[in-house]
């Protein structure tokens, strides 16, 4: 099965919902699942690290960064919704 977590920060780095994240896509990923994240950055990329695919949505305004990337999030995840 095919996931996809969403966090603003990288799950390593942050505490509430990106330590949540980071503990259930290890979770998911032991018991067989696909799973990634999207994350934001300051370019676009995707990487692999632990079995677990990486998103990275490049956010470069300086105010309203979150609302930003939710709006980028949300044609992502409307573009590629059958794939998840």
């Amino acid at each position: 099965m095919k996931i996809l977590e969403i966090a603003y920060k990288p799950p390593e780095f942050g505490g509430g919902i990106e330590r949540f994240v980071n503990g259930l896509s290890k979770y998911l990923t032991l018991n067989g699942n696909e799973v990634s994240i999207m994350i934001s950055g300051t370019e676009n990329k995707i990487y692999i690290k632990n079995n677990i695919k990486f998103i990275q949505i490049k956010v470069k305004f300086p105010y309203f960064k979150k609302l930003i990337y939710n709006i980028k999030v949300y044609f992502y995840v409307k573009k590629n919704m059958k794939k998840i």
